[in-house]
Parts: structure tokens; sequence; C-alpha cells
């Protein structure tokens, strides 16, 4: 199972429009404005159009790749909306699934000044990427030594596809969770989700290669994580 968390709807400004001049004064971005623009349903609606519509990325799911990316847009004066951007990125694959869901978004109510007059709305909206075995709220995640890449590179390198499974055709994607304690070690490992004996004991045995990890924080304190790792094995 794959989660999209969508915190709350970030809206940056307070009660009167504040702007954010583009150009002529008719094209003045407001950050916030008297009336704020809204999407058709209001807020609960545009969660579920999210949810809906946006797709986990198959390698992104793939390697556990999670991330939380923030988007921004104009809403413009006939509640279109314009200059979809990511300001806060997770990863290119993330970033793009985002962007390619925020680029549906149509047909808002458009805000509107004190006067009444509908004007041009700098919006933003984090979604949160999240695989199963979510990760503790916590300040800092345990991360393998030199990122996602390296992870990503570690596991390619070492991973043997059992030579009778091959022959058998036989694939799945293994779940494996961990425990990286308070220096970094990976403890507790074990199955979550097993497809075949073979390949169960093969990411058993890549995983016990592993070498020590950063350890997770919080507090400023290194803590124990717990980590679920996923192996994919897929013939060509």
């Amino acid at each position: 199972m794959k989660f999209f968390l969508l915190s709350a709807i970030t809206i940056i400004g307070l009660s009167m429009c504040s702007q954010n001049k583009q150009g002529a004064v008719t094209d003045e971005v407001y950050d916030s404005c008297a009336v704020m623009p809204e999407f058709p349903g209001g807020q609960e609606a545009l969660m579920a159009f999210i949810g809906e519509n946006i797709k986990y990325p198959v390698h992104a799911e793939e390697v556990g790749m999670e991330g939380r990316v923030v988007c921004s847009f104009i809403i413009e004066k006939d509640g279109s909306v314009s200059n979809v951007e990511v300001v806060e990125s997770a990863d290119s694959l993330l970033d793009s699934e985002a962007l390619r869901v925020m680029n549906l978004l149509s047909e808002w109510t458009p805000g509107r000044n004190e006067k009444g007059e509908a004007v041009r709305v700098r919006y933003k909206v984090p979604v949160k990427f999240e695989l199963d075995g979510a990760h503790e709220d916590i300040e800092q995640m345990a991360e393998f030594p030199g990122g996602l890449e390296a992870f990503v590179t570690f596991i390619s390198e070492n991973v043997k596809y059992p030579p009778e499974c091959e022959e058998k055709g036989i694939e799945g994607r293994v779940l494996i969770d961990i425990v990286i304690d308070e220096n970094g070690n990976v403890t507790d490992v074990k199955v979550k989700k097993s497809v075949d004996p073979q390949l169960d004991a093969e990411a058993l045995r890549v995983v016990k290669l592993m070498p020590k990890w950063n350890p997770g924080m919080d507090k400023g304190k290194p803590i124990k994580v717990n980590y679920t790792v996923p192996f994919t094995f897929r013939l060509k």
C-alpha cells in the first residue's frame, strides 16, 4: 500500500491583501486576500482530488523512495491555474508526479480583494509520499551513508537473482523490516512481506551486508528507527 498524505493546505499570508508585484498593476499576485480562492467543494475536496489522481512513480516505489513535495501555483482571476512549480523538492520522480497532478487542478472560485474584485492569488500545496511502514514522526530519519543514490547502488550491486527462481519465472516484491539503532547498526532484521523463500533469503542476505547508517535524530539525540527496505525482483 502507498499513502499520499496532504498536510493542511498552506496559504502564505495573514488577513489583509498583501501583494507581490509581477509587472503591471493588473497582474499583481497576492499571497493573501480578503476572500481566498477555493477549490470546488473546499479543502476536503481538494485533498480527495489529489489523493485520487496521484500515482506513486514505479521506480520510486521499487527503491522505497519517500518525501514531501511542496508545489506553488497562481490561481488566476478566472479560476484557472498557472505558473505551477516546485518550491520544495523531494526527488525528481516525486516532483514530476506532484506537478502533473497540480496541473490538473482547474475551475477554482477566484480570490477577491476588499472591493470584491477578482485577483490573482499564489497558493501552496504540500504532498507527502509515503509507502508501507510509514516512518515515525521524528526530526530526522535514519539515512544510508551517501543517501538514496548510494542505497540504490548498494542494492543493485549486491542482489543476485536466485537461479531456481529465475528458471521458474518467480518475481515479486519482498519487504524487509529493520531497526537502525542509536549507533547506526542494522538490527532486528526480519521479513515483513514474503514472496518466495529463496527471494526472501536473498533480500535478508543483502540487508545483513549493509554498513552502518546515519542514525535517526530526535530532539538532538540519536534514536532507534524502524525502517522497511523493499526488494523488487523482476525478470527482464
